[in-house]
């Protein structure tokens, strides 16, 4: 008899029988039949239980011992297959590097770009502020905010990832302005992907563009704008850091890469390292590099179409060492060149180069435009003979004789002298006779008609002898 039919027959004892104690008796079964059922129900989930952590323990062990099993597919995490997503974080750690490529991270030199105002810049706090808001009634097109040229040094290497994160807070609805730069006389900038953000004008909102870079640079920078402009727009930035890789990391820098250790070496005088005063005439001078930790030059040349002007003037500001291959586009002559250039701006400063031979040659860079190479080593050329010429930078100095004939006795003869190589404007010319009776014989020698090009040269004498004239000109050259 089941359980169900037992439990139904007690259940019609109860409703049977007809004097009181038959109905208790029928009552008591039916409970003793429930409390059996009972008891057999909770041993059978007892039994059951231990079985299901048996089982659980079991599989747990399959599970941990399987390369093909459930923790592999719980282990995908959304894609097809577990290679797919270890490739996937390998893409997304590539290249990540952390280091903050902006030379001005901390804000303090940044300019407003657009028409519009940085009107405001916490330099007291940690990580600096910079507010740009929107002149009132000023027809734009974007606003933002930028780091001087002088001050991009952000090393760009094409093909590379790169991410631009900023914190920000203000009332636009997107910064759809924000590019990757470089220097003007590189060529154009790039955009990053416009990013749309829900701001609050109270609580900070971490911002972030990735992108390839398209061209190569030493001189990578960052703008940061919007073009949703009207007027009361503005936003506030800070942490602005452009790193490689399609990540944007939060952790800090090397010490060596912070600007606290390369100015803040006084701290060192804390754990007596140095005095105070040595702390302060260290942390007085200056610590850019000139040459690479090897020793050799930090603009290195060898490819000979590259353009040895263009080149060192991207270098950036300050004081650079050189060397270029012979016959390097727009250097000065064929000869390998080692030597220096500063900088004091963007568009400014000079060069001074020396090659294989012991020749000197400087250049000056004004307004964006360089002044041309010149000589500061005399250039001497037929110094073995009675004719010759030397250049010193810019003058040119030239000498000869020429032998003239009078045609009658005391009637001036005249003959034109070409001079080998023109100058930039008429030269001062001497003339002087070879000869033992100057006055009596020679009663004189003398030049006229002197251009960029030629002299006359003019001899009086008693008699009709060959008379050789000895010349010099001095002049700047052509």
């Amino acid at each position: 008899m089941s359980i169900k039919e037992k439990l139904q027959q007690f259940a019609g004892y109860v409703r049977t029988k007809v004097y009181g104690r038959e109905v208790r008796e029928a009552i008591a079964d039916g409970l003793q039949a429930v409390g059996e059922v009972s008891e057999n129900t909770e041993y059978r989930q007892t039994e059951l239980e231990g079985k299901f952590d048996n089982l659980d323990s079991r599989w747990d062990t399959v599970v941990s011992g399987t390369t093909n099993g459930a923790e592999v597919i719980e282990a995908r995490g959304g894609f097809t297959t577990l290679k797919n997503r270890l490739d996937n974080s390998d893409t997304e750690l590539n290249g990540l590097d952390g280091r903050n490529l902006i030379t001005d991270a901390r804000l303090e030199r940044w300019i407003r770009s657009g028409t519009s105002t940085i009107f405001s810049m916490n330099k007291s706090s940690p990580t600096n502020i910079i507010r740009v808001d929107l002149t009132a009634g000023a027809a734009v097109t974007f606003m933002g905010a930028q780091d001087i040229a002088d001050d991009r040094q952000a090393e760009i290497q094409q093909g590379v990832n790169y991410t631009l994160s900023y914190e920000i807070r203000g009332n636009v609805t997107n910064m759809n302005y924000t590019f990757l730069m470089r220097i003007a006389s590189e060529g154009g900038n790039i955009s990053f992907p416009n990013q749309n953000v829900q701001l609050s004008e109270t609580e900070w909102t971490k911002v972030t563009h990735t992108r390839s870079a398209p061209w190569s640079t030493r001189r990578g920078g960052v703008l940061i704008a919007t073009r949703d402009v009207a007027d009361g727009k503005w936003f506030e930035i800070r942490n602005v850091k452009l790193e490689q890789g399609v990540k944007a990391t939060g952790f800090s820098l090397p010490p060596e890469h912070t600007h606290e250790h390369t100015h803040g070496i006084a701290t060192a005088s804390v754990n007596g390292f140095m005095s105070a005063e040595q702390s302060t005439r260290l942390n007085a001078a200056q610590l850019k590099k000139i040459t690479q930790d090897s020793g050799a030059p930090a603009i290195n040349i060898t490819d000979t179409s590259r353009n040895f002007l263009a080149d060192v003037q991207n270098a950036g500001t300050g004081l650079h060492t050189f060397y270029a291959a012979g016959g390097t586009r727009n250097a000065p002559g064929t000869r390998a060149i080692r030597g220096l250039v500063h900088l004091t701006g963007s568009t400014n400063g000079w060069v001074q180069a020396v090659d294989t031979a012991n020749n000197v040659f400087i250049n000056f860079l004004a307004s964006g435009t360089w002044s041309g190479w010149s000589s500061v080593t005399p250039a001497l050329t037929g110094i073995s003979s009675r004719e010759g010429q030397a250049r010193i930078g810019n003058l040119l100095i030239q000498w000869g004789s020429e032998t003239i004939t009078p045609k009658s006795p005391g009637v001036t003869e005249v003959k034109r002298l070409r001079f080998p190589q023109a100058y930039s404007n008429n030269p001062n010319v001497i003339v002087s006779a070879s000869t033992s009776v100057p006055g009596s014989t020679v009663r004189g020698v003398s030049v006229t008609n002197t251009t960029t090009t030629h002299v006359d040269i003019c001899v009086n004498r008693t008699n009709t002898t060959n008379t050789t004239v000895l010349w010099q000109a001095i002049g700047r050259r052509a």
